[in-house]
């Protein structure tokens, strides 16, 4: 069956994809602010740990809730208020004169990146066609290393006033933006047919021509959304679905507990540890680790719906050990020619995650699950990955004073070791089948 792409399916993906920088900039702008805001209000190791971490938290509780809301509220007006939600976080960190200002500023962008984490991904791949829904889910993936590096940017710039403020306040517009844009784009068409609307969706499908024939796809949509009637959660953990839920958090566990966010947040420090005194010279070297982070998401943008997901995420974890290997011995050894390679490690380690388990996670969580439980399902696998990732957070300062650089990120090489064998193991291949064809074989 010929499939085409309209344009209206690429200003969907762009406003998606929008959500995913304001979830990279909001989520790395810490990364340089810290180091200002750490001589300002006087933060040891765990107050640093726990104002880094409490957007984390706000995650938590936003990846918990928005699943539910979505499946009755709408995946697109979520979202719209979400900016929102950006907006009004934004302002109060930007502008709070107190450390309690600052964490509840930081605690509510936590709550819509959150909901973006959980609501973005599923927004996209159902409304992306099968043969390029790789594409446009990693290309979410992507944009959230564009954001990160947009942080590093204006963290960099803003280095030597140290002008922290300014640093969060860069996210509220483009805020405002993504909620302006998203009141011209439709609804999901699953949500639709799901509140028994089946000429919007019809609309809708027809606009962005998924497939030539939409009368084959309503009654796809149909039969998966409207055959489940029973309690969602009940559902969720039965013996039908059990295998593929469990197989969903694991993976969500396995991309955050390798330590990528302890780079990510921390990478100041990191390279301040190696030798870089100076702050602006820490961000400086921290701009390099953003610029790897976007490339390789590019290389899995290209790769992801010709290799396939699960090569990829097999292929990415077996680097992220090696490299965590080399790093964690170019830390523990004390030859000073050794120290070029905990840079060019460091680099590898984030490639390798850029363009495997990165975006691939966010592929597989947003295709194996059936649609009436998508929404739900996603939630409770970023209430996993969350609640991994606040731990990883805010135990990295003092996991690293209590057993060194070296430690950590030998640590960390053990748990992508692990991820190897499950991923050899368990992990589904998806590549190229609809989502209807992939609730039928699982």
């Amino acid at each position: 069956m010929k499939r085409i792409c309209r344009p209206l399916s690429l200003v969907i993906d762009l406003f998606g994809w929008m959500g995913g920088i304001l979830f990279g900039y909001n989520l790395g702008v810490i990364a340089g602010a810290l180091l200002f805001l750490q001589q300002e209000f006087q933060l040891n190791a765990f107050m640093s740990g726990f104002l880094t971490s409490i957007a984390i938290v706000g995650a938590l509780l936003g990846a918990k809730a928005s699943g539910f809301i979505a499946d009755s509220f709408g995946r697109r007006r979520l979202l719209i208020y979400n900016s929102l939600i950006y907006v009004v976080g934004i302002l109060i960190a930007s502008f709070a004169t107190d450390l309690i200002l600052l964490l509840c500023g930081r605690f509510v962008t936590g709550i819509a990146i959150g909901v973006t984490s959980v609501i973005v991904p599923i927004y996209l791949s159902e409304l992306s066609p099968p043969r390029i829904r790789g594409g446009s889910v990693s290309g979410y993936q992507f944009s959230i290393t564009i954001g990160i590096f947009f942080s590093y940017l204006i963290s960099y710039f803003f280095s030597q006033t140290g002008n922290w403020s300014v640093m969060f306040l860069f996210g509220a517009p483009l805020a405002a933006i993504q909620g302006i844009g998203l009141l011209f784009l439709p609804e999901s068409p699953y949500i639709l047919i799901a509140q028994n609307k089946d000429d919007q969706a019809r609309k809708i499908l027809s606009k962005i021509s998924l497939t030539e024939n939409v009368e084959e796809i309503i009654d796809q949509i149909k039969s998966v959304v409207l055959s489940e009637k029973c309690n969602r959660y009940k559902l969720l953990f039965s013996t039908r679905y059990r295998k593929i839920f469990v197989i969903g958090v694991v993976l969500g566990i396995f991309q955050m507990a390798c330590g990528i966010n302890a780079v990510i947040l921390y990478a100041p420090q990191i390279f301040t540890y190696a030798g870089f005194a100076l702050p602006s010279e820490a961000i400086y070297q921290t701009l390099s680790i953003g610029i790897v982070n976007m490339l390789f998401s590019v290389v899995a943008i290209c790769l992801l719906d010709v290799v396939g997901r699960r090569i990829l995420l097999l292929a990415g974890m077996i680097g992220m050990t090696v490299s965590l290997s080399v790093l964690a011995w170019t830390f523990f050894s004390d030859y000073e020619w050794l120290k070029p390679f905990t840079i060019y490690s460091l680099k590898a380690y984030v490639a390798f995650f850029a363009f495997s388990i990165g975006p691939g996670t966010w592929v597989v969580i947003s295709e194996i699950f059936p649609a009436r439980l998508r929404a739900v399902a996603i939630s409770f696998v970023l209430l996993g990955c969350w609640t991994v990732n606040y731990a990883v957070v805010l135990t990295f300062l003092d996991l690293v004073s209590a057993i060194g650089m070296a430690g950590a990120f030998t640590l960390y090489a053990a748990i992508c070791f692990l991820g190897i064998f499950f991923i050899a193991f368990f992990i589904p291949e998806t590549k190229g089948k609809s989502l209807e064809e992939i609730e039928k074989s699982l």
